[in-house]
């Protein structure tokens, strides 16, 4: 019974920074190393495995073990992998690896001839990079083993492409923009005619849930969310005692802000570009008095002059009088508490509810200078460049504040106390790894030797970082001249400081000399890349794979997107209503990739439990929470460009799912809840209210029929009617409508 269940409801099987791009090595592999190949060498002495590792080719970090641009070169199979096959790189995308129609029009071969790049036809720097260019001999061989691997190609693999019917994409469409079920309503209206998904895709946009489901990509793909460890480190060597009375509520108001500053600018259908150049932000007081400290130099922080008194008395003074005279009263202190001078930095502490006596007292409402309504005052503040004559410690005057003068400006989303705590810099690195996630998260492209583009600046390159000739170099003669955008005005602590530093913008075709950070954020906003960018990331939140670049479709949704003046809400129509989601056509995407049914991911699958259960606080239960630990999160990561994400099915994902369901089945079938025991038509509910397989679909009636079966056999077994229902319900939740996108 049990079996036959599974088969009626599930249906379908489940299916550090570094410088990117092909760069050459400064160390050959032996030739005894010849990357894996062990095919039968080409007429006259040819080996391509050989010739490749003779050139650097196959060198791990290069095309070898550690493969940049999507490209592996040294394991066997590698004409398989490169036939009629498209690079995936930024620089070349859609460009055909080897191709069969014309070969010689390889992409492999015009990297690697400096006859392509005299003439400008090559869409990256010579390969191998930073190495001799390819004897004429060596060259011979690639051409000859491209002409060999073409004449022995056999052609596209044959698969008939299945088109997906409009009862499944449209539920699937709607499961991840809202986590809400499709109703029989709309099942006929896009049966009826599929271009009515357009319309429904707008309706589905304006719920509770789509919000939701766009706070989380946001915020992972602006990489704005962090922890409290992260919010620590920001603060530096004293940031445990910043966050030790008020932690929780700072990180919540810091991961809110950027998140809903950028909501509202789509939901308002302004330029989506703005969250790369806007000055105005959703903040609380709290945040704004963080972001009003971090205005200050270190040695501002620490003069003597500056320094507070801290003393114990009956009553506490009037926040003006302790603004005046940097003095402050604490009944609440200790007697034997003598703090009598405080940098700055130890005075923020005090700010955020934390006295540092010994004991450690963590300040009651009535004494902290902040108390809770300043962690939940939002509004939007704009940030203007300037001289302050108002300090941070200036409580009512920051509670009133509606514009702010800051000398380090706060432009766009990679300026906000978010996005810093989590890609600290140092004296070291100096802000290269803020520079390369600024980039990989609005234009979804990391540094790469293989850009073409020439750079500007070479005197502000690092040499004794990275030196001429060697692999880095490709991607710092870029990265290094974009340092003065932060350097000018932000130290490496991130507090402010003055120090005007020449800069310059070259990336991936946008050429642009001199300015200061705005310069910077309006060279992303303007740069090409935005609108293809921006659609790449939705497309693999809603695919959770990349799409092809050079696909003709994914070119037009994102045209769509620019023509539309970046509104964010005219992507999502496009997108979702594109056969790249829907896979109610076929596409080029589908040449490099087959179709993927992605399993359900943690907050999309937390989402979908709120929405269909009826209980908003179900995510939050503990051993529901428990669970949902277990099942892949999209996340970020240093240096990736992509979403790290788990998309197939494995043990530890099922495994997890039958835990979760088995925890929500007890909070699900309730007497009190949306589907009780005693109703007569629960399993009618089960079917249609939360695998969302409304009457007219056409599994919902064999679906029924399992699920009542699976009643029946539990009762007779000897389970109570509310258990057998828990039972099924569960039977339910593991199916693929729930688990894995119902497709």
């Amino acid at each position: 019974m049990r079996t036959l269940v599974l088969a009626v409801l599930i249906g379908v099987s489940l299916a550090p920074v570094g410088c990117s791009g092909l760069i050459g090595d400064s160390h050959l592999t032996p030739p005894e190393d010849d990357g894996g190949f062990d095919e039968e060498p080409l007429p006259d002495g040819c080996d391509i495995g050989v010739t490749l590792a003779r050139n650097g080719c196959t060198q791990s970090g290069c095309h070898g073990r550690s493969y940049e641009g999507n490209l592996d070169l040294a394991s066997p199979g590698l004409a398989e992998r490169l036939v009629d096959v498209r690079s995936q790189t930024a620089a070349c995308a859609g460009e055909l690896l080897i191709d069969p129609a014309a070969p010689e029009n390889s992409l492999i071969l015009k990297a690697t001839n400096p006859a392509a790049h005299a003439t400008g036809t090559a869409c990256t720097e010579l390969m191998p990079m930073e190495r001799d260019p390819m004897s004429a001999d060596d060259l011979a061989c690639l051409n000859a083993w491209v002409l060999s691997a073409v004449a022995d190609w056999g052609g596209p693999p044959i698969a008939p492409f299945v088109a997906t019917p409009p009862e499944s994409y449209a539920a699937m469409v709607k499961t991840l923009l809202n986590g809400e079920v499709l109703t029989a309503t709309e099942v006929a209206d896009v049966t009826e005619d599929p271009a009515n998904l357009r319309t429904l895709v707008s309706t589905w946009m304006e719920s509770e849930g789509f919000a939701a489901t766009l706070g989380e990509f946001l915020s992972n793909s602006l990489q704005s969310h962090l922890d409290t460890r992260r919010l620590q480190e920001l603060f530096g060597a004293r940031g445990n005692r910043v966050i030790r009375a008020n932690g929780t509520k700072l990180v919540a108001a810091v991961n809110d802000s950027v998140v809903t500053t950028a909501r509202d600018i789509i939901d308002e259908g302004r330029p989506f570009t703005e969250v790369v150049t806007t000055n105005r932000w959703y903040v609380n007081t709290a945040l704004l008095t963080v972001i009003a400290y971090f205005d200050r130099t270190l040695a501002e922080r620490t003069a003597v002059a500056n320094r507070h008194t801290v003393t114990r008395g009956t009553t506490a003074l009037p926040i003006a009088t302790s603004v005046a005279t940097k003095n402050w009263v604490f009944p609440q202190q200790p007697a034997d508490c003598t703090v009598t001078t405080l940098t700055e930095e130890m005075l923020l502490q005090v700010f955020m509810g934390s006295l540092f006596c010994n004991p450690v007292i963590n300040l009651n409402e009535a004494n902290a200078p902040l108390k809770p309504t300043d962690f939940t005052d939002w509004r939007y503040v704009t940030f203007q460049t300037g001289t302050s004559s108002v300090p941070w410690y200036d409580v009512p005057k920051v509670r009133a504040a509606t514009t702010w003068t800051v000398r380090n400006p706060r432009v766009g989303f990679f300026t906000q106390p978010a996005f810093l705590a989590n890609w600290l810099t140092s004296d070291d690195n100096k802000y290269r790894v803020l520079i390369n996630q600024t980039l990989i998260a609005a234009l979804d492209a990391t540094f790469s030797a293989a850009d073409p583009t020439e750079a500007l600046l070479g005197s502000q390159v690092d040499k004794d970082h990275a030196a001429p000739g060697t692999q880095c170099y490709g991607c710092h003669r870029l990265m290094d001249p974009m340092r003065g955008y932060f350097a000018s005005t932000t130290a490496t602590s991130y507090a402010y400081q003055n120090e005007p530093t020449p800069a310059a913008f070259a990336f991936f075709g946008k050429r642009r000399n001199g300015g200061g950070i705005e310069v910077f954020a309006d060279s992303i906003a303007t740069h090409p890349r935005f609108a293809l960018a921006w659609t790449q990331k939705l497309c693999m939140f809603a695919t959770a794979q990349r799409c092809d670049e050079s696909d003709p479709e994914v070119k037009r949704v994102a045209a769509a997107f620019k023509d539309s003046d970046h509104d964010f809400k005219q992507l999502v129509v496009e997108l979702f209503t594109s056969p790249i989601v829907t896979r109610a056509a076929p596409v080029q995407t589908f040449e490099t990739a087959e179709p993927l049914i992605s399993v359900m991911r943690r907050a999309q699958l937390c989402l979908l439990l709120k929405t269909r259960t009826g209980v908003p606080t179900i995510c939050t239960n503990g051993s529901v929470s428990r669970a949902l630990t277990q099942v892949s999160a999209d996340s970020f990561a240093r240096g990736e460009v992509d979403f790290v994400l788990a998309s197939d099915t494995s043990s530890f994902h099922m495994a997890a799912a039958e835990r979760l369901c088995n925890a929500v089945a007890p909070l699900a079938v309730t007497a009190s809840s949306r589907f009780k025991p005693t109703d007569g038509a629960v399993i009618e509910k089960i079917v249609t209210d939360f695998m969302g397989l409304p009457v007219g679909h056409s599994r919902h009636d064999l679906s029924v029929i399992a699920l009542e079966d699976h009643v029946a056999a539990a009762v007779a077994e000897g389970a109570t009617n509310q258990d057998a229902v828990r039972s099924a319900f569960v039977a339910a939740c593991m199916s693929t409508d729930i688990v894995a996108l119902g497709m």
